[in-house]
């Protein structure tokens, strides 16, 4: 009976390949009528299972950077605004400074002007006073001030100046 099979096959090469290509027919219908059971069922392959994983972890991770990009987002706008702020802090104490170091160069000009001269040990702190104040900004008519004392002022000691 055999030998009638393969006698039969070797006689009609056509049908041999009809049963062929009947066959991967019959198995690649049968592959999708289980993939729609399989689908109706709620089955799925490990293949969908780790596309789905995978696409929810990209998911995920889309979601992570783009919360981290809000964040760095307020925070580089938090930090401009701190900024601002810093800097109006800087140039009031500044303005503050040469306030100050100019009402103190005008005190310590009319308390010389008083001594008729200028104690020796105080003349390097005077002018230090001085040139710290033109280095912040200052100029608001100190500078004749300074000026005028030095120049008109002659040097004493402490003592000398104490006995005046």
């Amino acid at each position: 009976m055999e030998n009638q099979f393969w006698d039969v096959l070797a006689a009609h090469p056509f049908f041999v390949l009809v049963v062929i290509v009947g066959g991967i027919f019959a198995v690649a219908a049968l592959l999708t009528a289980i993939t729609k059971i399989h689908g109706i069922l709620g089955f799925k392959t490990r293949a969908e299972l780790e596309r789905e994983q995978f696409e929810e972890n990209e998911k995920r991770r889309d979601e992570q950077i783009a919360e981290i990009w809000h964040e760095i987002k307020d925070m580089r706008e938090e930090t401009r605004s701190d900024l601002r702020s810093l800097t109006e802090e800087v140039k009031s104490v500044k303005n503050a400074n040469i306030m100050v170091l100019g009402d103190r160069i005008s005190q310590k000009s009319a308390h010389y002007l008083r001594l008729g001269a200028i104690p020796t040990e105080e003349v390097a702190e005077f002018q230090n006073m001085y040139e710290t104040y033109k280095s912040i900004g200052g100029n608001h008519g100190i500078d004749q001030i300074f000026e005028k004392t030095v120049a008109a002022l002659p040097l004493t000691t402490k003592e000398e100046a104490k006995r005046c």
